[in-house]
């Protein structure tokens, strides 16, 4: 990031994919004055990291653990023992921190909790401890790779799917498009983006991607496109291509986008928009060869309270 501001003064970076260098990109961000658009777990963006230049495109964790639990409880509110795995870096952290706050109200058992590091191929004695609790959801805050691995091994090691796995924030298409319709039974995942979206710009992009790619986009393919497509509108807004002019566009804008209906709060950066709660269909309920899930929920509340968030302030430009 450093030698692309030098080298072909950048103004603008939108991503990266992972929470833990997206911190890093933030500070190269505000200390050079270029604007910075995320889309990920960690709440640190728009809360005790936050700061002019950087904003946050994803849901807050805040928001995305309380519609999955909310929602997957008022299905089954008998499933009180969750055990959880968690990636044990600034995205795991910010999700388990709030599907423990959202499970109080539900009275929901924590029964166990083990954190990993990106990368852990091997969860055969995770899934033993897991076992041994009997836990009625395996909660799996973790992504891409480790968790299509993991959901495989659950089945394959008879806790699922009598047990239920639950993913508060997952890939959508691109994970489900990799686990096999008999390991997808009685899988519930959580996203920010899934092409299921149901407004005019969301269907352009999915038939577009669809003829380039053969297949629907997913969370990485939608957050991509919705974070250029909002820049690029907050130019025009500001009519302005300076980072300055276009911090001040997007600080309290409401609008219309890929998620549905926008509001960027100024007071934090972060981006509130709708967060879907996906189910998994079984193969008879499939009607083409993407249709992993049926949406059960899409909105964009609770949204986090002032008193949990460590924003104190956004600075200067």
């Amino acid at each position: 990031m450093e030698e692309a501001i030098d080298s072909e003064q950048v103004k603008f970076v939108i991503g990266p994919w992972s929470s833990g260098v997206a911190l890093a990109v933030a500070e190269v961000a505000r200390r050079r004055k270029v604007f910075h658009y995320f889309s990920g777990g960690t709440e640190d963006i728009s809360g005790k990291r936050c700061h002019r230049y950087s904003f946050q495109w994803a849901a807050s964790p805040y928001t995305a653990a309380h519609i999955v639990v909310d929602e997957y409880m008022k299905r089954h509110p008998e499933a009180k023992r969750w055990y959880l795995f968690v990636w044990d870096y600034a995205f795991g952290w910010s999700v388990e921190k709030y599907i423990k706050i959202a499970g109080k109200p539900h009275h929901i058992d924590f029964v166990g909790t083990d954190r990993m590091p990106v990368g852990t191929r091997e969860s055969s004695g995770f899934l033993t401890k897991a076992a041994a609790s009997q836990p009625d959801v395996l909660c799996l805050v973790t992504a891409v790779q480790d968790f299509i691995i993991q959901v495989r091994e659950a089945h394959n090691f008879g806790l699922a799917p009598k047990t239920a796995i639950v993913q508060p924030w997952g890939l959508g298409v691109e994970e489900l498009a990799h686990i096999d319709v008999q390991y997808r039974q009685n899988l519930w995942t959580g996203t920010n983006g899934y092409y299921a979206n149901p407004n005019p710009i969301a269907d352009k992009f999915t038939e577009t991607h669809r003829k380039k790619f053969g297949l629907p986009p997913g969370y990485a393919a939608v957050a991509a496109y919705g974070m250029t497509r909002l820049v690029l509108r907050a130019i025009e807004r500001a009519q302005s291509a300076e980072p300055a002019d276009v911090v001040r566009a997007f600080e309290g804008w409401e609008t219309e986008d890929w998620p549905g209906k926008v509001r960027v709060n100024a007071e934090t950066h972060q981006t509130e928009r709708n967060y879907f709660f996906l189910r998994c269909k079984a193969k008879d309920e499939m009607q083409h060869p993407h249709d992993y899930s049926e949406v059960v929920a899409l909105r964009s509340t609770p949204l986090m309270p002032a008193e949990f968030n460590e924003c104190k302030g956004l600075g200067s430009f």
